[in-house]
Formats: structure tokens, C-alpha cells, sequence
């Protein structure tokens, strides 16, 4: 084959612009300082050079993660030194006033400085590092301790905050509230009873862990088959209030059977009826039909005889048996008498005439 002087040029050329490429390339990775520039460089190399830019960059978190437990850390295991050495001080205000060399004014001053450490305990555990609750749990943005009339209430949760230190290895970075409270009630065992319940000295504000009973208008109404009572709640501070105050204006209102004490569990209040289980003419209607009423959002029925003339009773306004009774011996229905038939339990409605009456509903459920 013989070689042409195109062809050498053409060869010579092509040797001198890969030359020329090559040294470009050089070039910019000596300028860069980079050996891979564009992807086209080194796919492969690219494709690693990824891979470790994301491991750098999880090392990064990792470390930032593990600079955050440790700062966390440091502030818990200041803040349990320091509940520590405030709870050996209460200890030795204890110790020191266990003896009756003491008069009253000493133990006021000494329950003071007991009042004042529990106050400061309360505030270490109501640590914020970084704008956040470290004893809260996962809840980090909710206030851990709260001081009520009960005492201290824990207002976070029992869940641990983890943190990812490396791509298998999560550790937890805090300590929970209840930790704190729940873990050294352990050794009293599992039979000991926190929560004695209640009794007639126990404050209303003292409930529902010390957030007291919501009284709304001071008043409610008791209804039983015998009639009903309005009870109102006024200036009434102990469980022993409210039972004399139901007690006593139930009795009042004609409710005698009716009466309330600490049940035998202690922990709630016991209503107990010893009257007789049968309707009178002062039975409210909303006791009937077990208790869920008597439906007069139409109150009206009608009474028709044989004949097809019709009688409506009105029963807008009535709230107890006896209104409906009145009702209908007063809307004017010849020979019908209606009353309350005590040993069936039943209201009875006889008509003395033969007028052959049916009762039918007038548009409602009554």
C-alpha cells in the first residue's frame, strides 16, 4: 500500500490534536486540581467520586449528630449533679429537723427552703438546650415539669430521641421526665398505692392531677323516677362539700331516697335511690324510655274515637308525668281519664264511654 503525502499529513494532524487534547486536559486539571473535570473524564472514577462525596457528607451528620448528644449529655449529667446535690440538702433539712428541739417557726423557715429547693428542681428539669426541652422526651417543644397544688406534674412524654452516629448504629440522647419521677418509686414495689384516692377533706383543685374540676355555672340536675333536683355547687371547696350541698338540697327538693357518698373503692362518688322504683306524677319525662327521654320536638299526639273525631294533646311545656296526665284530662276528650298506675308502673288511660279511642302520633315521636 503506498502512503500518500495526504495521508501522512492527515495522520500527523490527528497525532498533534489528540497531543493538543491531551495537554488541555492537563491543563485544566493542573489549573482545577482535579484529575476528573467532566463526567466524560472518568465515568467510573466519577461514579466512585459520588459515592465518597455522600459518605463525606454522612460522616459530616454523624459527626454534627454526635456533637449534639454530647452537648445534651453534658447538660443532663450537669442537671442530674445538681438535682442530686439539691435532694441531699432537703435530705439534711429532713434529718436535722427530725427531733422536737425545734419549734414551730424553725420548721416554717426549714419548709421554706424545701419549698425554694423543689422550685429549683423543677427549673433544672425544665432544661432548654438549643430551644428545646432535654427531659421532654420526643416532645421537645412542651414544658417537661409543671408545679400545681397536687405537686409536680410531668407534662412530656416516655419516648427516647435517637440519634444515627454511624449507618448502623442509633443511640439514645436523652433522659425522659418520668425517668426522673417514675424510677425511684420503683423500690417502694409494685403494690404501693401513689394515688390514695379521695376523701371528704380532699380540695376539688387537688383533682385530675391537680388540675381541679372544671364547675362550668355551678349548677346540674338530678333526675330520677321519684322527680328532680337542681344542685348548685356554690362556694363548695372539699369532695365533703359537694356531698353535703347534693345531699342536702336533693332532700329539700323531694328527692329523701337519693344520696351520695365516697364509694367503697374511694376513688368517685356513689349515688344511690332507696325510693321506690315507680313512676309518680313527679317522674321528669327525660327519665323515661331508660332514661333517654321523651321526644317532644313536636309535642303534640292526637286522641281520635270511632267516629273519626280527633283530639290533640299539647304537650308544649309538660316536664313531668303528671303534666302529661293533666294534659289529657284537660284537652276536653268525653269519658277518657288518664292516671298513673303506680303498682304496673304504667300511665293508664280508661275511657268509661265505649267511644272506642285510639291514640295515633301527630307528625313527632311522643
Amino acid at each position: 500500500m503506498r502512503v500518500s503525502n495526504s495521508m501522512m499529513v492527515s495522520s500527523t494532524l490527528n497525532d498533534l490534536s489528540q497531543i493538543y487534547s491531551r495537554m488541555m486536559r492537563t491543563q485544566k486539571q493542573l489549573s482545577s486540581g482535579r484529575r476528573i473535570n467532566a463526567p466524560s473524564d472518568d465515568p467510573v472514577g466519577v461514579s466512585r467520586a459520588l459515592a465518597y462525596r455522600n459518605y463525606l457528607g454522612e460522616l459530616d451528620q454523624y459527626n454534627r449528630n454526635i456533637q449534639r448528644v454530647r452537648s445534651i449529655l453534658n447538660h443532663t449529667d450537669y442537671s442530674l449533679g445538681s438535682i442530686n446535690d439539691f435532694t441531699i440538702q432537703a435530705e439534711d433539712i429532713a434529718l436535722q429537723l427530725s427531733n422536737d428541739t425545734y419549734d414551730d417557726e424553725a420548721r416554717n423557715a426549714a419548709a421554706d427552703q424545701v419549698q425554694d429547693i423543689l422550685e429549683q428542681i423543677i427549673n433544672i428539669g425544665n432544661t432548654i438546650v438549643e430551644d428545646r426541652y432535654i427531659f421532654a422526651g420526643t416532645d421537645t417543644l412542651t414544658q417537661p415539669f409543671d408545679f400545681n397544688s397536687v405537686g409536680v406534674v410531668y407534662r412530656g412524654n416516655d419516648e427516647s430521641i435517637k440519634f444515627s452516629i454511624d449507618r448502623t448504629t442509633a443511640i439514645a440522647g436523652n433522659i425522659t421526665g418520668s425517668e426522673l419521677l417514675t424510677k425511684p418509686l420503683l423500690t417502694l414495689g409494685e403494690d404501693s398505692d401513689l394515688n390514695p384516692g379521695i376523701a371528704r377533706y380532699t380540695f376539688l383543685k387537688n383533682l385530675h392531677g391537680g388540675d381541679g374540676v372544671n364547675l362550668g355555672d355551678n349548677h346540674f340536675t338530678l333526675r330520677t323516677v321519684n322527680g328532680e333536683a337542681d344542685i348548685a355547687l356554690t362556694d363548695v371547696l372539699s369532695i365533703g362539700d359537694v356531698i353535703d350541698a347534693i345531699n342536702d338540697q336533693a332532700a329539700a327538693q323531694g328527692l329523701t331516697g337519693l344520696t351520695v357518698s365516697i364509694s367503697e373503692a374511694g376513688n368517685s362518688l356513689m349515688f344511690e335511690d332507696t325510693s321506690d322504683p315507680y313512676i309518680t306524677s313527679d317522674t321528669p319525662l327525660a327519665m323515661l324510655n331508660s332514661g333517654s327521654g321523651v321526644d317532644l320536638e313536636i309535642p303534640e299526639f292526637i286522641i281520635r274515637d270511632s267516629d273519626g273525631t280527633s283530639y290533640t294533646i299539647d304537650l308544649t311545656g309538660a316536664t313531668t308525668v303528671g303534666d302529661a296526665v293533666d294534659a289529657i284530662n284537660n284537652a276536653g276528650v268525653p269519658d277518657l281519664t288518664a292516671s298513673i298506675t303506680s303498682e304496673a308502673n304504667t300511665l293508664t288511660i280508661i275511657d268509661t264511654g265505649g267511644h272506642g279511642y285510639t291514640i295515633e302520633e301527630n307528625g313527632g315521636t311522643v
